[in-house]
Formats: structure tokens, sequence, C-alpha cells
């Protein structure tokens, strides 16, 4: 099962992100900045936010039935 991740800004909640020129999410988050207010994102800001989606997608799944007899 797969699931989208949108990133967003933890500070001001804006989904608007400016990336460097070569990013590449295997370096990490280095350079990445808020649209919106400016704020650096942070690998622990991108790892929190997966995480949170992760867990709403199987609470949601065990939730709705998922693997019931």
């Amino acid at each position: 099962m797969a699931c989208d991740i949108y990133l967003h800004c933890p500070q001001c909640g804006s989904q608007s992100l400016v990336f460097p020129a070569g990013f590449d999410s295997s370096n990490g988050y280095d350079g990445v900045t808020c649209g919106g207010c400016g704020r650096a994102l942070t690998d622990e800001d991108v790892t929190v936010q997966g995480e949170q989606t992760i867990n709403n997608v199987v609470d949601d799944m065990l939730n709705n039935g998922w693997m019931r007899e």
C-alpha cells in the first residue's frame, strides 16, 4: 500500500517549499526553506511528518476493519 506524504512548514503550515538547485532528498533536506515564512526545513521535520502520516494511515486501516475475518 502506498500513500503520499505532503510536507508543510511546521511553523506556518504552508506547503510552498523552496528547494535548492540540485536538491536530492537522499542527501537530507538541508537548504529547503518555507516559501511562506522562510523557516528552514530540517530532516527531523520531515521524519516527524512522515511518522504522523504513517500513523494516520495505520489508524484508518484498523478503524475500517482492515484484516478482519
